[in-house]
């Protein structure tokens, strides 16, 4: 099996591991907001860009989450973003 695939240095193995990678991060380049409960994290890109969706759909492809759905949207300024709601896999 491939490597597990990585945010900020954690593996993307489950909900709580997507959780744990972006709560309380120095984002850098992404601008992120994160909602989660035990099976369901809803994360905000806060820009048009999030550099992370190459690693969420890896770990989707593994099996390890689902990405239940993606949705352009806009946020509090108006700027465009994306809403990503991931589930365990």
């Amino acid at each position: 099996m491939s490597e597990k695939p990585t945010a900020y240095g954690v593996e993307l193995d489950s909900v709580a591991a997507v959780a744990s990678a972006f709560v309380d991060k120095p984002f850098g380049e992404d601008f992120i907001a994160v909602r989660s409960s035990d099976d369901l994290v809803t994360i905000r890109s806060l820009e048009t860009n999030f550099s992370h969706m190459d690693a969420l759909l890896e770990a989707q492809k593994q099996g390890h989450i689902s990405i239940q759905s993606i949705t352009a949207g806009t946020n509090g300024d108006g700027t465009p973003c994306f809403n990503i709601e991931v589930v365990e896999g």
